[in-house]
């Protein structure tokens, strides 16, 4: 079986909520989608297949507001609360952000990435840095997502009437939404 008898890769760095992952076109490096953290991190893979400290690829939080989300006073409980009412429905539906990366795909273009946007529904492709480029709806929570189709064009989007896992399955409403690019 191939690699069979080889060690996983790893990292003793610690990652906040890591979902989607993503081999770079030249398998060089490695970039996780950090949901909680609300950043994609990259990884550059020494011969031995660990991991070299990680490397921030899109932060998609400024970082002032990282400190204060992540702050464990005042200031911290009283951005969490603002943020928390900026999450609620009506709110989030006119804005553009936050945007905590869930699942991630290379856009056709092998340099920009689409993540799936654990906050709203939503698809995001993203620039190396934090340039969002575009942003595709969708009609529920988007989870994940896949650059596929004959010529890479196309935008699968896996989609769950809520985040709440329990209800989510009650409900059985899992499906998968596609956009041509």
């Amino acid at each position: 079986m191939p690699g069979a008898g080889r060690q996983p890769a790893r990292t003793d760095e610690p990652l906040l909520f890591p979902n989607g992952t993503l081999l770079t076109p030249d398998g060089g490096s490695v970039i996780v989608a950090e949901t909680l953290a609300m950043r994609l991190t990259a990884f550059s893979r020494n011969p031995d297949g660990t991991l070299a400290r990680p490397k921030p690829w899109a932060p998609l939080i400024a970082p002032l507001l990282w400190r204060l989300v992540d702050h464990p006073g005042a200031a911290g409980r009283i951005t969490r609360r603002i943020s928390a009412l900026l999450d609620h429905p009506a709110v989030a539906k006119r804005s553009s952000s936050p945007i905590a990366p869930d699942g991630i795909a290379w856009d056709a273009d092998g340099e920009s990435v689409w993540v799936a946007n654990a906050l709203r529904g939503e698809c995001v492709r993203i620039a190396r840095g934090d340039r969002v480029l575009d942003r595709v709806a969708t009609s529920r929570h988007t989870l994940s997502c896949l650059m596929a189709g004959p010529d890479g064009r196309t935008l699968f989007a896996a989609t769950v009437p809520t985040d709440d896992p329990v209800r989510a399955a009650e409900l059985n409403g899992g499906r998968i939404e596609s956009v041509r690019l």
